[in-house]
């Protein structure tokens, strides 16, 4: 697994996000929840926040803090849950920066009032005596093990749909979402998922013919690349792009979903033969920057310089955001059971 320098990204800059008001604060008129949302010892409120102004948990006995956007409608329960996971020296009001996940669940939900929308939710892990936060990409007790546990709270406190429950990343996001996918656990509950400039964890049997024992996870994703990647290299993108082909073959159809030859962006889709879907999107994007091709294509906004330079031929946050609403968890597969 490549090492994400500490010297990457540029120190954060302040965004119009007020990120981490605290779990007991009022912020805005209160709303009656549902029978069925109830707070817990760690999600005390469960009140709608401000738009921008996610509220932070931190459960007790864990690293990783969350920051939880909660619309009036869904502090009554029954809406999906969207986890955006940063990368390394990167705070989670920056991807929201980069994504804007939390503005488009929100005005998706304004748009359509009578529908349950999303919870969105950011993470962050901070490391006493340093600046940015970075997680622990251990694939067992590891952030995504927290991150994991977190989801089934909040998926039981707000009453959630778990037929909607999905998570994605860019760059050490992207790592901790193929741990997601690469875990039968983790992969059970998802119902997909949107790992950007990442790679699957070292030493796991992810992806792989049918024949070698890999995981395969029954969970469709889409796989963002950039072709002038230099901190997490295209061309070790690319044999996990292979690896997966290959646990979907024979394929049953493989389709160009949208492209841009001036720009060199391309998006596929793949789809098994046994229904498995597989989206991958590949850009030229660039910066000045050390990372150069390692960066956000379409950013909403760019606090920490991660945003590769425009025009841009897609909106990341956008494709991300349509991904998840046209990916609910397949009927065949097992339903969700969450602990009492």
């Amino acid at each position: 697994m490549p090492t994400l320098r500490s010297s990457l990204f540029a120190a954060a800059s302040l965004v119009t996000l007020t990120f981490g008001s605290s779990a007991g604060a009022a912020t805005t008129d209160s709303v009656k929840p549902s029978a069925q949302v109830a707070p817990d010892t760690c999600i005390t409120n469960v009140q709608p926040t401000q738009p921008g102004q996610p509220r932070r948990f931190q459960c007790s006995g864990d690293e990783v803090s969350f920051f939880v956007d909660i619309s009036p409608r869904c502090a009554q329960g029954g809406c999906g849950l969207i986890v955006n996971l940063p990368g390394s020296n990167t705070l989670a009001s920056s991807i929201e920066s980069l994504t804007g996940l939390m503005k488009r669940a929100r005005a998706d939900q304004d748009a359509n009032p009578n529908q349950a929308g999303f919870i969105v939710m950011g993470a962050q892990r901070d490391i006493p005596g340093q600046r940015l936060p970075s997680f622990n990409t251990n694939f067992r007790n590891g952030s995504a093990d927290e991150i994991f546990r977190f989801m089934q709270r909040a998926a039981k406190v707000f009453s959630a749909d778990t037929n909607r429950i999905h998570v994605g990343g860019f760059s050490q996001g992207a790592f901790l979402t193929f741990n997601f996918l690469c875990d039968p656990q983790k992969a059970a509950f998802i119902s997909s998922a949107a790992p950007m400039a990442g790679l699957p964890p070292q030493g796991v049997s992810c992806f792989g013919p049918a024949a070698s024992g890999a995981v395969n996870p029954d969970v469709p994703f889409v796989f963002t690349s950039g072709r002038n990647d230099r901190i997490v290299p295209f061309a070790q993108q690319q044999q996990v792009t292979q690896t997966i082909m290959s646990s979907l073959q024979p394929l049953r159809s493989m389709q160009i979903v949208a492209q841009d030859a001036q720009s060199g962006f391309v998006r596929m889709r793949f789809v098994g033969n046994d229904g498995r879907t597989f989206d991958q999107i590949v850009h030229n994007g660039t910066t000045s920057t050390q990372q150069a091709g390692h960066c956000f294509v379409g950013a909403d906004m760019d606090a920490q310089g991660l945003a590769c330079n425009p025009p841009s031929p897609f909106m990341n946050g956008q494709v991300t955001f349509e991904f998840y609403k046209s990916h609910p968890r397949d009927p065949m597969r097992p339903a969700v059971q969450l602990a009492n």
